[in-house]
Formats: C-alpha cells, sequence, structure tokens
C-alpha cells in the first residue's frame, strides 16, 4: 500500500525558495517583487512541513548579505538619496 504523504511538496517548493534566493543574488537592482515571491515560497514550505523552518537562516542570512553589499555600494542607501551632494550647496544663500 503507498501512501500519499507531503514530501514531494515540500522538497519542491523548498527547491523553489533556494532558486529564488540565487535569482536575487544574481540581480545587481533585485525588485521589491522578488523579495516577496521569496517569502512566499518560504512561507508556503514552512506551511508544508515543519522541517521548511531550515531555510529560514539561509533566507535571512542571504537577505542580510544583499542588504550590506548593496547599501555599501549605495543603491539600497536611503541616507544617499534624501540629501543628494551638491558641491559648495552650503556656501551659496
Amino acid at each position: 500500500m503507498h501512501y500519499v504523504t507531503n514530501e514531494p511538496l515540500t522538497a519542491t517548493l523548498a527547491t523553489l525558495t533556494v532558486y529564488l534566493c540565487l535569482r536575487l543574488l544574481k540581480n545587481e537592482t533585485p525588485r521589491a517583487a522578488q523579495f516577496i515571491f521569496v517569502g512566499l515560497a518560504l512561507g508556503a514550505t514552512m506551511l508544508t512541513k515543519a522541517t521548511g523552518i531550515l531555510l529560514l537562516p539561509i533566507v535571512i542570512a542571504q537577505m542580510l548579505h544583499i542588504a550590506t553589499s548593496r547599501s555599501s555600494s549605495g543603491s539600497l542607501s536611503l541616507a544617499k538619496s534624501a540629501s543628494p551632494d551638491v558641491p559648495g550647496a552650503s556656501t551659496q544663500r
């Protein structure tokens, strides 16, 4: 007798989560939709089986890596975009 389990669905969703994380790492300018898809895939994996939570540290580490590498290059830095650097702006009044 064969039993139906949730193992194939868990493996598929975990693979999708890892794939989406790798696509985020490859992009130089990730979009918000890509982060949402990673979150949805990770959430679906964890809802399918509790062992899906093992992907959580991997995804968090990857998101921190993206945030720190992008902020040091200036592409995600809000502080730099909020105050433009204009030469002589402070002396002109």
